[in-house]
Parts: structure tokens; sequence; C-alpha cells
């Protein structure tokens, strides 16, 4: 198998929200009580590697699947290398019962660690919830370096990002990934389509124009055998 290649493959990007204020917050306490920062960091930490954990464990029976990448509160899964559109398509089913899985996992140690950091600290920090978002399409992967360029990864993270606006349940689901689901699952995921205006994303066609995405609920999945 070559090192470098230009390949179709399902992508998954995971996110953490608020960690930015919920930091802020750590370092307000830390300017008074280093010891305390310290100590909430710690907590961070810890919950962040038992999430990655969470998703290295989750994704194994998706053959060939791997976290591609970590980056501070964030994680890119990446499909299997070479198999293509028909691939994806066979285990579109797994991916969303993955994500699903995921979900449930990561907001159940993002709750148990604003608990932990409240209780133990006695300070109030925000609500920690994962988003996770979907798509498929072509990347350039660098096995060798665990590398992954391309569009695919960027216009999940600019759908992700506009779709997840206001409300952070359920799972983002891009238009490209909609497309090459088995029909069953078109069929279920239907009524969960909307528009949305991307965030600063190129376009050749007219840039105000909104791109269709599909939020489904974490229960939608238990429709799906």
């Amino acid at each position: 198998m070559a090192e470098l290649g230009l390949t179709e493959v399902w992508v998954m990007l995971g996110d953490i929200t608020n960690s930015t204020e919920f930091f802020y917050r750590l370092t307000e306490l830390g300017e008074v009580n280093p010891a305390k920062f310290h100590h909430a960091s710690a907590f961070f930490v810890g919950q962040i590697g038992g999430l990655f954990s969470l998703v290295e464990q989750t994704i194994v029976p998706a053959p060939g699947a791997v976290l591609g990448n970590t980056m501070g509160d964030g994680f890119l899964v990446v499909g299997n290398y070479g198999h293509g559109s028909q691939h994806i398509t066979n285990e579109a089913k797994l991916v969303m019962q993955m994500a699903t899985k995921i979900k449930k996992g990561g907001d159940e140690l993002l709750a148990k660690l604003k608990f932990d950091v409240e209780t133990i600290l006695k300070i109030s920090v925000p609500d920690l919830r994962l988003k996770i978002a979907v798509n498929q399409g072509f990347m350039v992967i660098d096995l060798k370096e665990k590398r992954y360029v391309g569009d695919t990864i960027n216009y999940c993270s600019r759908v992700s990002s506009s779709a997840f606006k206001g409300s952070t349940e359920g799972i983002v689901m891009t238009d490209r990934f909609f497309d090459v689901l088995p029909q069953d699952l078109k069929v279920l995921m239907s009524p969960f389509k909307k528009d949305v205006k991307l965030d600063h994303y190129p376009s050749k066609h007219d840039e105000a124009r909104p791109f269709s995405v599909y939020r489904f609920p974490l229960e939608a999945m238990d429709k799906v055998e």
C-alpha cells in the first residue's frame, strides 16, 4: 500500500463545546489558587484521555478505521483507506451507530468532569458537551506520518460549526454523507434535514446559498437494526 495517496473515506469530527470558557474560569482560579488550577486541569486531562480511549474502543468494529488526530479537546476519525464510496455506503449504519455511542459516552464523561470540578473545587464552570459530525469524500492521506488533508475535513468542520449553533443535541451529518446512505437510512434521516449557511466556506455557486445538513437525535438510531 502506498504511503501517500488520494482516497475516498468517511470521517468523523468531534469537538467539546465551552472548553474555552471552561479554561478561562480555571485560569481565573489559578491566579488566586495555583494548586486548585493544577488540580482542575488534571481532572480535565484525565477525562479527555478517557474520551479518546472511548473513541478508539468504539471504532474497533470498523475495519481499518483509525483515530487519526487529536488536537486539544477535539478528534478526527478516518475510515478505511482506499475502499471508496460503496464501502462507505456499506459502513454508513455502523458509522452512525459509533458516532451515537461516542456522543452518549462522551457527554457522560464531560458531565462527570463538571460535577467533580464544581464539587471539589467549589467553583462554577459551564456545561461541556460533545459535538460530532460525519462526512465523506476524498482526502490526501500520508499513512506513514498520519497526516490527513483535504476539503472533506474542512467542509465537515464548517457544517458542524453552523449546524450546532444554539444546540449541541444529536449528531450532524453532511449532505455528502447523506448521499451515500443506503435507501432505508435515507428514509429515516430525511425528516431531520435543515438548511444552513456555512460560515467562511467558499462556493463556486452563490456564496449565500444554503447547504443541506441532517442533525438527527440519538434516539433515531434505536430504530436501526
